[in-house]
């Protein structure tokens, strides 16, 4: 296995001088932006192998950058972190890179391919939230505070199916 990519980390001031967004880099060749899970930022070992064939942009979330908790303050929608994550793209230079998200990062950079359609130039989402159909709203309060036999109901559509 090779040795980890020398991380290093940058903060870019986005959103009119409001978001100071802490951004993580590592690695050589294409950009390839990643966004994190609502869990938080962390370079975890699969992010080491991006790095092998990609320079990896992955900014932590407004609010989850140490020492910057209040951050998220500034962004009052969902749209407004959309917005926010657009300029912090463009600021990068990385116009045009490949995006991955996972699980709230996946919504993020969905929704921000779809809003910018040449931002990116490919997807990657990784269990993706935010995904639904009208009819059938997520229901991630009622998982997290459910009692656990109550999981599958929660996370598939027929829990009689057994999952997959």
């Amino acid at each position: 296995m090779e040795a980890a990519a020398a991380m290093r980390e940058e903060v870019v001031t986005v959103w009119d001088g409001r978001l100071e967004v802490g951004v993580k880099v590592a690695g050589s060749g294409p950009p390839l932006f990643f966004a994190h899970s609502a869990g938080g930022p962390r370079w975890v070992p699969f992010l080491d192998w991006l790095a092998e064939s990609h320079t990896v942009y992955a900014p932590d979330l407004p609010g989850t950058t140490a020492g910057k908790p209040r951050m998220i303050d500034n962004v009052d929608t969902f749209a407004d972190l959309v917005l926010a994550y657009e300029e912090l793209v463009r600021a990068l230079g990385i116009e045009g890179a490949a995006a991955m998200g996972e699980s709230f990062g996946g919504m993020v950079v969905a929704d921000l391919a779809a809003t910018f359609p040449s931002l990116f130039s490919k997807l990657v989402l990784l269990s993706p939230a935010g995904l639904w159909l009208d009819q059938h709203p997520p229901l991630a309060v009622e998982l997290t505070a459910a009692r656990p036999e109550l999981a599958p109901e929660y996370l598939f559509h027929d829990p009689a199916s057994g999952g997959c």
